[in-house]
């Protein structure tokens, strides 16, 4: 299996008081917190060479965390950056894999409503395959920034990080990513073209298929990303609601008022 990346070093910044004292992949969603969710995500798949990329202030916290997932036997490596920024971040992993074609890139503080490890192909050579969902009834959430770009056969046309009133098409991209070859290459490239400073992971992406012209879209991986306190209500909601552990009288509830929330961060212009 391929290598699995799992960045996790952002801060809650736009989580309220909340955030001010838990780093959000620390946050729990129905007694799971959101990195150890995407671990066992990963591990259900098989996947056995995971690198946690964190900041030193975290490592001690995601050692004790993981420890009984695999970390003694080698399958979890932790890594921290002593840069802060995620430019830097991704360089560092260049000495990890530098003998590696392919990688999967995930974020740590992603509320993936399903497993989002499966029908990711292999020996993709160049370009990148690009997990995210579609937005069938709000248009809107395509042009608040963060989305793949399609045209109308589905061919990736670039990756926005930046709101746009011009995209009427494309998937709301999850930030997980089956990275192709020559991905760090491409990275020390593109700090030539832009102030790295300012970085960010669709800077890269799009910076490869506007190279490679070969970037594919996966549109299938429901996902919540969790931006503020509302946010987290509904993860936790749409994650009581698909529990197997609870009565389907009280799933019912939990999925009906989930689609409230849902309604109301989408009419407030924010993303999902």
């Amino acid at each position: 299996m391929v290598p699995v990346v799992i960045l996790a070093g952002g801060g809650g910044t736009r989580m309220g008081e909340v955030g001010k004292m838990i780093p959000k992949f620390l946050l729990p969603v129905n007694g799971e917190i959101l990195l150890m969710r995407t671990l066992r995500q990963a591990i259900e798949k098989q996947y056995d060479n995971i690198i946690i990329c964190t900041r030193l202030e975290y490592v001690d916290k995601i050692n004790s965390l993981v420890s009984h997932l695999g970390h003694d036997n080698g399958v979890i490596k932790i890594k921290y950056a002593n840069e802060t920024s995620l430019f830097e971040s991704l360089k560092s992993l260049g000495e990890d894999l530098i003998n590696i074609d392919e990688f999967v890139l995930v974020l740590g503080d992603i509320y993936y409503v399903d497993n989002p490890f499966v029908d990711l192909p292999t020996n993709i050579s160049f370009g990148d395959v690009l997990v995210g969902k579609t937005v069938p009834k709000y248009s809107l959430e395509f042009r608040l920034g963060g989305v793949v770009e399609t045209d109308s056969l589905g061919k990736v046309m670039r990756v926005v990080k930046k709101p746009s009133m011009a995209i009427s098409q494309g998937t709301r991209w999850s930030g997980m990513s089956l990275c192709g070859k020559n991905f760090f290459d491409d990275l020390r490239g593109l700090s030539d073209k832009i102030d790295v400073s300012l970085f960010s992971l669709e800077d890269i992406f799009d910076y490869r298929n506007s190279k490679y012209h070969s970037s594919t879209v996966i549109d299938k991986i429901e996902f919540v990303n969790i931006n503020s306190s509302l946010h987290h209500v509904y993860a936790n909601l749409l994650a009581l609601g698909t529990t197997s552990e609870i009565d389907d009288k009280v799933k019912s509830v939990s999925l009906m008022c989930a689609g409230e929330i849902k309604e109301l961060i989408l009419r407030n212009g924010h993303q999902l």
